[in-house]
């Protein structure tokens, strides 16, 4: 299940969303507070200033990886149903989230841009700068699921 690509020298700091990821569902999924969870989040996207819906869609994609990969995991060699459940739970949650991201106005039409743009060029990437509306997702005042 792993790749072990964070053993690797040369590869260990690539993303930290993946890695702030992890450690948000294994927080979430062993205190059961959603809330906590949420915090950490908003106060490691406002440190790192990670506003953009760019960074929130990547880290919800992530946070639904890395519960799924938990709850296996835990089904699988942890023995530890009950806590593989939990990480389903946490993983609906942010794939509800997710969708809600993706379906924004804002981003359906920057994905439609992109994808114009991108049968013209090889590679069309968002920019980072780009101003976005507020997500209703890590916004500050969570809604629980």
């Amino acid at each position: 299940m792993l790749d072990a690509i964070d053993f690797n020298p040369l590869f260990c700091h690539i993303d930290v969303l993946s890695d702030l990821a992890m450690l948000v569902v294994d927080i979430q999924a062993r205190t059961s507070s959603l809330k906590l969870a949420e915090m950490m989040v908003e106060e490691y996207l406002y440190a790192t200033q990670q506003t953009d819906e760019a960074a929130k869609v990547v880290l919800v994609y992530y946070l639904v990886e890395k519960a799924l990969v938990c709850a296996v995991i835990s089904f699988v060699y942890d023995r530890l149903p009950q806590l593989g459940w939990e990480y389903i739970k946490i993983a609906r949650k942010y794939v509800r989230d997710l969708k809600i991201l993706v379906e924004a106005p804002v981003l359906k039409n920057k994905i439609t841009q992109r994808q114009h743009l991108s049968s013209k060029k090889a590679l069309a990437f968002p920019s980072i700068a780009e101003k976005e509306a507020p997500s209703p997702i890590f916004s500050g005042k969570f809604q629980p699921s």
